[in-house]
């Protein structure tokens, strides 16, 4: 990551929380990095702010026209994510509330980005506090089959890599794999109200190809 960007991280709390001005930023560390903390500061007025009056997605549209800047968006999800680590010193009904935000604004936000393991944490930590039974539930048939999982993805994994190298001949293909998280779990159980034991894709795998013509060369 760009150390303008990482500054920013470190910084973004400092104008909202702190004496500190933007003019005193920007004379420290220059006008690109006051920008930065100025807009991250205006992202979080807008979900204080306006959480309550405005559709979820309207404001999510906000949040990202105002900053062109992706760092920015990147920089507000990352600071999200440490808030949901720390939640769990708030009183319960600010929990509710901060998780409620989060998983309506923030993991979406998360997932525009194509940032999906910001976007799973996100969604998890969020649902422990709304739903902290059914989180709890999920998490313990999800941890009693993790290793049979575990097992079975790198068996896939390995059977695909060897398939694409010594059938296809393609050696700068990668293949990745992961086990759907708690939250997507959920949400398929409740969806097609199955048990845990009735939903079948627990697992993804991803394969990165250099170009189109390897990709149908894969799929046959």
């Amino acid at each position: 990551m760009a150390p303008k960007t990482v500054i920013v991280g470190l910084l973004h709390d400092v104008v909202e929380d702190t004496p500190v001005t933007y003019s005193e930023l920007e004379d420290r560390f220059g006008e690109e990095v006051a920008n930065m903390v100025e807009a991250v500061t205006k992202a979080s007025y807008f979900t204080m702010t306006n959480r309550d009056q405005m559709k979820t997605a309207y404001l999510m549209k906000l949040i990202m026209s105002t900053n062109k800047d992706t760092r920015v968006i990147i920089i507000k999800i990352a600071d999200r994510m440490h808030n949901m680590l720390t939640l769990k010193y708030m009183r319960p009904e600010k929990q509710k509330i901060i998780a409620r935000e989060t998983l309506d604004i923030y993991a979406n936000l998360a997932e525009r980005m194509g940032m999906r393991t910001a976007k799973n944490l996100l969604e998890d930590h969020s649902f422990k506090y709304l739903e902290p039974e059914e989180y709890a539930y999920v998490t313990s048939l999800v941890e009693e089959s993790r290793e049979e999982r575990e097992k079975t993805l790198q068996e896939i994994i390995e059977k695909i890599s060897q398939s694409i190298k010594y059938e296809h001949f393609l050696l700068d293909t990668k293949v990745f794999g992961r086990s759907k998280a708690v939250y997507s779990i959920y949400k398929k159980m409740v969806y097609f109200g199955h048990q845990f034991q009735d939903i079948n894709d627990l697992l993804a795998i991803r394969i990165i190809c250099q170009n189109i013509d390897e990709c149908y060369s894969i799929l046959g």
